[in-house]
């Protein structure tokens, strides 16, 4: 009890002066923490608005033939490519999003050129794509590994 009373007693001795200053905050303190938390969420919201963000959908494709249209590029060629998608499907327009079959350890790379929203009753989607020569001799008509590479900001995803 005595230590309470001491304790108190020193509290009460003390001017009406040093009293305001124990009871409250410095201002440099004050703007220093405000000026803290203001930087850190404007270098987050940096961050997000231009950090890259690669997005990837899987699916099983047939390259099909019958549309077959030679480009400007000599070695490459347009053509269709029927997509099942497996899990999540595309929601917006894919224009020049990296294509990449696989069939067994062998692996070819694209670029899709469109991608119809509407799916066949098998529920496959129509993509014209741009292959090498190599890629349409070997997977024409054969069931491929199929994943499309959308690479886009993290702000894109923000603002659906």
């Amino acid at each position: 009890m005595d230590g309470a009373e001491v304790s108190e007693k020193d509290f009460e001795l003390r001017s009406e002066k040093v009293r305001s200053v124990i009871g409250s905050v410095p201002g440099r303190l004050l703007r220093f923490g405000t000026f803290a938390i203001t930087a850190t969420l404007v270098l987050l919201f940096l961050l997000v608005w231009f950090l890259p963000y690669k997005r990837s959908y899987k699916g099983v494709g047939t390259l099909v033939g019958e549309q077959a249209i030679a480009t400007s590029s000599p070695d490459s060629i347009e053509l269709t490519l029927k997509i099942r998608f497996i899990g999540d499907r595309p929601h917006r327009d894919l224009q020049r999003a990296a294509l990449v079959l696989q069939q067994g350890d062998a692996t070819y790379t694209g670029q899709l050129v469109a991608l119809s929203a509407l799916r066949d009753t098998l529920g496959r989607q129509t993509a014209q794509c741009r292959v090498t020569q190599d890629a349409y001799q070997r997977l024409l008509y054969y069931e491929t590994d199929v994943t499309l590479i959308k690479q886009s900001r993290l702000r894109t995803l923000i603002w659906r």
